[in-house]
């Protein structure tokens, strides 16, 4: 029997997409205790030069979705260039201080998001990234 963390992995190197593991996600069987799943996001970063510590406060996944996707249909707005939504360096005159989205373009899909974010809602609280180096480390947390 698969677990989360294989079929996690398999997503990473390719194997399945995020809708096909959301969907074996849902349907593996269930003990007799009940799955619980991360309910939030919680942010934590720690300059260790400087001294100086962030932790945001848990943002309930939903949330964050939502604003991701406000965030890139606002760029679609700004930038209204090719298929999809693109995202760039502009340029900055001395009289016009709005960003354009013109350079640079990445191109990003409101479908992939949406799957990303149905993983993050059916996986239990664990670590979800940790980068570190000597300089500070930055941890984000399924909670």
């Amino acid at each position: 029997m698969r677990d989360i963390k294989e079929i996690l992995n398999e997503v990473e190197k390719g194997r399945l997409t995020g809708k096909e593991a959301a969907d074996i996600l849902r349907r593996l069987p269930r003990t007799n205790e009940q799955i619980k799943y991360a309910k939030k996001i919680k942010i934590r970063i720690h300059d260790r030069k400087e001294n100086k510590k962030i932790s945001l406060p848990a943002m309930p996944i939903w949330l964050i979705e939502k604003l991701g996707l406000i965030g890139i249909k606002l760029a679609n707005w700004f930038h209204r260039e090719g298929d999809g939504y693109s995202i760039g360096k502009g340029n900055k005159s001395k009289y016009n201080e709005k960003r354009y989205f013109k350079y640079e373009k990445i191109k990003i899909d409101v479908k992939d998001i949406k799957e990303i974010f149905l993983i993050l809602k059916h996986i239990p609280p664990c670590k979800l990234v940790k980068v570190e180096d000597e300089d500070a480390f930055v941890e984000i947390n399924m909670i």
